[in-house]
Parts: structure tokens; C-alpha cells; sequence
């Protein structure tokens, strides 16, 4: 996978779809973040130090602009580096064991081979081990939509939502296009919002439960139920956010959209919650 290295300037993901939504006025966008969408540089800001997971694209979306994990690494450890005194960089299926130990913060974009394709219940338990120490440190980790996967091993999809909460189990889980977004205006990440509304996948029949400690930021409406489709929660000293949004390529170009994840991410790393938030627009699909 080639990584961006900044040298061509930073414009949206080509769009490769019929469907794909309007871009957002400006004004939107600073009507959420308000004097933080400028926020100028602070030399109180502790380095931060992420790490990208990804993977090559799986083989049951092939399309292109769906499940583009190598291009989302790419352009978002470009877009993370811009911001203030952080540091992302790639790891392919699984971070290193060096990463395991020096990142701050791990988000998972990929159809989750290393868990979802593992047969030998010892290596599974090795993985989730890693995830317990990083946790138990204090790290933050961030699943967005198929990193959920954890194959059709009801074993596996149990041992993954023993982090996530819920975990996707082929055969069980089900999914849908949707463009309707619930926001639970009630969590601390939700400020400013009211709804969202882009095109994208939703998921729902998971395996597992979100325990007392999980907190649903977003829901879907499926078959007269609400469905959690973004959620934060706490795993011992760590914390674990949540997005099962991520299906489209465009969806990532979406500022409000970024704002969501980089909030969960900034949670799930215990930083401010807009410490990101001059990046939601760059390279984005927006417009004055």
C-alpha cells in the first residue's frame, strides 16, 4: 500500500458511484465546531501518536469507492499528520507489536482478516490479549464499520464484542443502505447535532451486548427498533468508540461526518474533544 506523501495538493476522493450526496455548506460546519474549526496552535497539546489499520480492499467489495481501506489509510495518515503535534502512521491487518506499545491511539478500517479468518482459538486469544494490555494502559481503540467483522465463528465474533460490544457474525448480523442517522443529542460527543443524513450501510443483529458502560451516539431504524450504529464505552482504564458508518468512500470526505469520528477518536484517546477539528474540512467535500 502507498502511503500519500503530501506532494500533490489535498483534494477529496475522486467520486467513482452514482448516489453520492451533495457537499456540505461551510455554514454547517460552523455552526457545530464554531470558534474551534480555527483553532490556533497550542503549545499545551501533548503529542499524540496513532496508528492507521488497514488492509487490501476484500473480496466480497470489489466495487470501487466501497470498502477502500488502502486509499481511507492513505489520505487519513496524510490528513491526521496536519494536525497539531500528532503523529499517524499505517500498519497493515494487525499493528506491530512496537505500535502495540508506543501508539495512543488505534483505529481499525479494514475487513478485520487477523480476527475474522482465525481457526486456531490460542492465536485468537494471543490477539485479544494484545487488545486487553493496550486497553489496560490506558489506549484507545476505534472500529469503523467492517473492522466490526469477525467472520462466522460465533467463538470469534463473541471474543471480538467482549471489546467492542457488539461484533459483526456473518450469517447473523444483517445490513442495509440507509441515509437516516439518529443522533442521540443527550452524548457528549453530540454537540451540535441533531440528525445526519448520508448514504451509507447500516449493520444490525449483532453478536454480543453493550454493557452500562456504552454509550450510543447514533441509532438506525430497522425493522421498528432502534439500532446502535455509533457508540462509545469503557474496557477497564481504556476506552473503545464505535462507527458502524464507513461503508461509502464519500463518506469519509463528509465533514460533519469526520467530526463524529474525530470526536470519538479524541475520546477514546482522552484529548479535547475538537482537537481535531480544523481537519474536518480539508481535503472534504465542502463548499462556501
Amino acid at each position: 500500500m502507498q502511503i500519500d506523501t503530501g506532494k500533490s495538493p489535498f483534494l477529496p476522493a475522486p467520486l467513482t458511484m452514482e448516489g453520492a450526496p451533495p457537499p456540505r455548506k461551510l455554514h454547517e460546519v460552523e455552526q457545530i465546531l464554531g470558534t474551534a474549526l480555527k483553532s490556533k496552535k497550542n503549545k499545551k497539546l501533548a503529542e499524540l501518536r496513532i496508528v492507521l489499520c488497514a488492509a487490501e480492499k476484500d473480496p466480497g467489495h470489489t466495487k470501487v469507492g466501497l470498502h477502500d481501506y488502502p486509499l481511507w489509510q492513505s489520505r487519513w495518515t496524510r490528513l491526521l499528520n496536519m494536525g497539531q503535534y500528532v503523529e499517524a502512521e499505517p500498519a497493515i491487518h494487525w499493528p506491530s507489536p512496537e505500535q502495540w506499545q508506543h501508539a495512543d491511539l488505534i483505529v481499525f478500517n479494514a475487513y478485520n482478516p487477523t480476527w475474522s479468518l482465525e481457526k486456531d482459538s490460542l492465536k485468537l486469544k494471543d490477539r485479544g490479549q494484545e487488545l486487553e494490555q493496550f486497553l489496560a494502559r490506558g489506549g484507545g481503540l476505534v472500529f469503523i464499520h467492517f473492522a466490526l467483522n469477525a467472520g462466522p465463528n460465533g467463538p470469534n465474533a463473541r471474543a471480538l464484542a467482549a471489546y467492542t460490544g457488539l461484533a459483526l457474525h456473518r450469517g447473523q448480523t444483517r445490513y442495509r443502505l440507509t441515509k437516516e442517522w439518529l443522533i442521540d443529542t443527550s452524548h457528549p460527543l453530540a454537540k451540535g447535532f441533531s440528525n445526519l443524513q448520508i448514504p451509507d450501510e447500516c449493520y444490525w443483529n449483532f453478536a454480543g451486548n453493550l454493557d452500562s458502560s456504552a454509550k450510543v451516539l447514533a441509532n438506525n431504524l430497522q425493522e421498528d427498533s432502534l439500532r446502535p450504529q455509533m457508540w462509545t464505552r469503557e474496557h477497564g482504564a481504556g476506552r473503545v468508540f464505535v462507527s458502524v458508518p464507513g461503508h461509502h468512500t464519500w463518506t469519509f470526505d463528509d465533514p460533519l461526518y469526520r467530526i463524529l469520528i474525530f470526536r470519538g477518536m479524541m475520546w477514546a484517546a482522552r484529548q479535547p474533544m475538537d482537537r481535531l477539528a480544523p481537519l474536518s474540512i480539508l481535503g472534504a467535500r465542502v463548499e462556501p
